[in-house]
């Protein structure tokens, strides 16, 4: 069980690689960056003010805020490395993703967060189940906790890839 949970991240870790692809996040980590006095770029230590430029790209977006407390803490230079593919992190993505959708009016998150303002919410839920599982072991799991989670990244890749899907239908089967 814990192996299917973690192929439930790597299937949002793919998504977000997807739309990277298609939608480069380029240099948006420089929102949380700054030049010191050798001209270097150095990340924002001021966690209130990182949390409140991911705030605001979300609210812009239309997504439900305050975003939960692991997105909004993703640490600068995990936004960075999801912009240059290295070091790698979902949440890094995510909030790279939602800082680029801001100003391109095409991206998946623009119309993701019209279709389920609540999704950072629950892309953050898989990602916390998840980590916590491929940590804890499958001591504590069992599969009726574990099809929610299923559900939810089904339900989020459906929104992301823009399709629509009947959520009565989810992983129930019916």
């Amino acid at each position: 069980l814990r192996d299917l949970l973690g192929a439930a991240r790597r299937v949002l870790e793919s998504t977000f690689r997807s739309i990277a692809a298609r939608f480069p996040p380029g240099d948006v980590w420089r929102h949380v960056y700054f030049k010191d006095k050798n001209d270097k770029y150095r990340p924002v230590q001021d966690q209130v003010y990182v949390s409140k430029v991911y705030e605001a790209r979300a609210a812009a977006l239309g997504f439900k805020t305050p975003l939960p407390a692991a997105v909004a803490g993703t640490r600068p230079n995990h936004l960075k490395a999801a912009c240059f593919e290295s070091g790698w992190r979902l949440r890094g993505a995510i909030v790279a993703a939602m800082i680029a959708a801001t100003d391109l009016p095409m991206h998946p998150l623009v119309k993701a967060a019209k279709r389920r303002p609540e999704l950072i919410e629950d892309l953050d839920g898989i990602a916390a189940i998840a980590g916590d599982a491929i940590h804890a072991g499958d001591g504590s799991l069992e599969l009726s906790s574990i099809s929610p989670v299923i559900e939810s990244v089904y339900r989020s890749v459906a929104i992301l890839a823009e399709i629509e899907i009947d959520e009565t239908k989810l992983v129930r089967g019916k």
